[in-house]
């Protein structure tokens, strides 16, 4: 009876399975309190573990989850300061830099989209790189850097605390750092293609050109970033959870989509309201459907 009552929930039936496997105390010969302090210890082990019994499963992960959190948030306080540092750099020196200075973002951008489309640009000084023919200039706004911090923050918060040795996490943020700029440009110029493609089919005005430029942004971008975690989660061992894997990515893009923006004054700006509603309505939409992706393909 007495190991049935212990059955009837997990936590109770794993303090049962702990107590009967548990290791044998060599004793020495002629000790008469080994028997008794095997006991003793199994005992302990045994009411601690129901004790946290009544605890639901789903709180039980939570609290797991949170102690887990924490503890990858204290081992790689460094490795986030400086992520964190640089990424905030970068946004300072995009927020003021001229295209002249963002030279070395849109010319490669202009050079993959004259690959991709077969359109092609040449530099004005001053402005960035325009193709006079199909009036398309590609504006420091089209630099694609927001994307990039995006991407980085996401690459270390999401990998870093998987890598013990501080030296390998070291060279994460270096690996993270070209990874994210090379998607940048990658993404960018598909972007940037996909919406020449568009322009000249007539399906951005037919949209309404602001409003589709805005969506197809949105898709690419955040649909890139999941492809990204997906890609580079399959060179580690650990499988994150659905939940992350759709959230992080998320969270950082409206991050530096929206938040910043908000916090550098731009909700006095009666656009900015319009555009935010867009892209939250078009970025849940989006993350709802990855999760749900992310969620079959992991219960398989």
């Amino acid at each position: 009876m007495r190991e049935h009552r212990y059955a009837e929930s997990p936590a109770r039936a794993e303090a049962t399975v702990r107590l009967r496997s548990a290791p044998k105390t060599p004793t020495r010969e002629g000790n008469p309190h080994g028997s008794s302090l095997r006991a003793s210890l199994a005992d302990r082990e045994l009411t601690l573990r129901l004790t946290g019994a009544p605890r639901s499963a789903t709180g039980g992960r939570l609290a797991a989850a949170a102690d887990d959190a924490f503890c990858t948030l204290r081992e790689n306080a460094a490795t986030l300061a400086v992520a964190f540092s640089a990424s905030f750099a970068l946004k300072a020196h995009y927020a003021r830099a001229s295209a002249d200075e963002l030279g070395f973002v849109l010319g490669p951008t202009a050079a993959l989209v004259e690959l991709l489309t077969g359109v092609a640009f040449e530099r004005e000084p001053g402005a960035g790189f325009v193709s006079r023919e199909h009036h398309y200039l590609i504006a420091p706004a089209c630099a694609g850097l927001n994307y990039s911090i995006a991407a980085f923050a996401m690459l270390v918060l999401g990998f870093a605390g998987r890598i013990r040795r501080p030296a390998r996490r070291a060279a994460w943020l270096l690996a993270a750092a070209a990874l994210a700029c090379a998607a940048t440009l990658i993404v960018n110029a598909v972007r940037i293609a996909l919406a020449l493609e568009l322009r000249e089919a007539g399906s951005l005005s037919a949209l309404g050109g602001a409003s589709a430029h805005r969506l197809l942004g949105v898709a690419v971008y955040l649909g890139s970033l999941w492809a990204l975690w997906a890609c580079v989660e399959r060179g580690f061992a650990e499988r994150s959870p659905a939940w992350l894997a759709a959230l992080l990515p998320l969270a950082l893009y409206l991050g530096v989509t929206l938040l910043a923006p908000l916090l550098n004054g731009g909700h006095a700006r009666a656009e900015f309201w319009a555009h935010a509603q867009a892209v939250l309505a078009a970025s849940f939409a989006l993350g709802a459907l990855a999760y749900a992706a992310l969620s079959a393909r992991r219960s398989r």
